[in-house]
């Protein structure tokens, strides 16, 4: 008896320690997996540990030139459904490290409820389809073909180390959208 009480004694605190190490990685995983949720009108900035976003203009159109040449259009494209919604945004990299920032990054979403992922940047040298160096601020545009209904909300889903840590939501009204007038480019 005397036996199995001191072998009690003995394994007891082991079992102890390894579910208190259980419930400490649990927490662990807990804070890994935290994602920050921002839901924010157009007109205000959207600031993440690292990185800051903020909505310059909303515009709409029906076709655009990709690519002119002698003040030519070369590439035109037309909307295939209503209009296209350009949304010019800055994006600041506040980290020590370059940022990879891709379009699919952002969607749209109408007050009917369609989803358009499409959303495409115009140009490839635009500083928004390339890495965001450590410390630069850049302003692009993204292109979404879409129906123009009252109200649109653009998100935006962060990754950090590879991980999803932020979901950014900024909403406007239709009346905020401006006709684009686009700027032939001169060679």
């Amino acid at each position: 008896m005397k036996k199995l009480l001191y072998i009690s004694i003995l394994i007891l605190p082991f079992l102890f320690i390894t579910e208190c190490g259980k419930n400490k990685n649990l927490n662990e995983i807990d804070e890994e997996t935290k994602i920050t949720e921002l839901s924010l009108t157009y007109d205000e900035k959207a600031i993440l540990n690292d990185m800051e976003i903020s909505i310059n203009q909303i515009y709409k159109l029906k076709n655009f030139c990709m690519s002119y040449f002698d003040n030519e259009c070369l590439i035109e494209r037309t909307s295939s459904k209503d209009t296209y919604l350009i949304i010019n945004i800055t994006i600041k990299n506040k980290t020590t490290n370059t940022y990879s920032l891709l379009s699919n990054y952002f969607k749209l979403t109408d007050s009917t409820n369609n989803t358009y992922t499409e959303g495409m940047i115009n140009d490839l040298d635009s500083p928004l389809s390339d890495e965001i160096k450590a410390g630069e601020t850049v302003t692009g545009e993204i292109y979404f073909d879409t129906n123009l209904t009252d109200n649109f909300t653009l998100s935006y889903e962060h990754y950090s180390n590879g991980k999803k840590t932020a979901n950014v939501e900024f909403t406007f009204p239709k009346e905020n959208i401006v006709e684009y007038q686009p700027q032939k480019e001169e060679y």
